[in-house]
């Protein structure tokens, strides 16, 4: 079925939230970015995307046929060692509501933002920080300044176009499990678990979550490379970064950047 923004909303009803569906947006994320709004949380989705984008500026494939692009817009108040969290925080909250919706065990997270299946990509996330002068926010640490968090997600679940710069293969939802997934059900999960998690990130940070993530990591074990040093992942800090161990048994920390490992 179609996504429906009437349904969705009614199940969210007990949220600030606005719901827009599309047949088509060049991005989602892109769309909330330019598009005033007065509810304090706005959900965007779309049938295809024209344009749509992960991280690095990488080209994102979204094609038409039943997968998720969706972008939500929301006020947070949080730390910067909590607002850094937030991509991981989005891949635990994406793999758990599909535990809710039945999906067999098996996936993973690879750190910063994927979703990962049999070596291969299921879905990924993007996530982009503004301070805009508004008084709209959901209150979550109300000491902290605010931004406005835009929470993009790519989730293959009936189809996934190859694409030549991508370096690691791509997999849908159908290739593992055959059965029929309703969007408007999995967002209807998804939104109430990003809150609670939300709200558990606020009190206690990322070391409430490391051993969710512990057990999910894609990387951890494997041979990474950056342009400034190399060594195994050996998982997350208490801030979110990616721990890796050179041969020396140096340990550094790896916020942002490109990185390769081997397939």
């Amino acid at each position: 079925p179609q996504l429906d923004a009437k349904i969705i909303q009614q199940t969210l009803s007990d949220y600030p939230l606005e719901v827009l569906c599309f047949e088509s947006l060049p991005s989602t994320n892109d769309y909330l970015k330019k598009t005033p709004t007065h509810s304090p949380m706005t959900l965007c989705c779309a049938e295809t995307q024209t344009a749509g984008r992960g991280r690095l500026g990488r080209e994102w494939a979204s094609p038409a046929g039943g997968n998720l692009y969706a972008s939500l817009r929301l006020r947070l108040s949080l730390s910067p060692d909590r607002l850094s969290c937030l991509s991981l925080l989005m891949g635990l909250t994406l793999l758990q509501t599909l535990e809710q919706c039945a999906i067999p065990p098996g996936l993973q997270l690879k750190w910063p933002n994927d979703l990962c299946w049999n070596e291969q990509k299921l879905g990924g996330i993007l996530i982009e920080l503004d301070h805009p002068a508004t008084s709209l926010s959901l209150d979550l640490t109300p000491p902290q300044p605010s931004v406005t968090a835009i929470i993009g997600m790519g989730l293959n679940l009936y189809s996934c176009a190859p694409l030549a710069s991508r370096k690691q293969p791509a997999c849908s939802l159908q290739d593992f499990h055959p059965h029929h997934l309703d969007r408007n059900t999995l967002l209807a999960y998804l939104i109430p678990t990003l809150m609670k998690h939300l709200e558990v990130l606020k009190t206690a940070g990322w070391l409430a979550f490391q051993a969710q993530w512990d057990a999910v990591d894609y990387l951890r074990g494997r041979w990474i490379t950056h342009p400034r040093f190399s060594g195994k992942a050996c998982g997350t800090s208490p801030q979110g970064a990616l721990y890796v161990e050179d041969t020396a048994g140096q340990l550094h920390t790896l916020t942002s950047g490109d990185y390769t490992t081997p397939l």
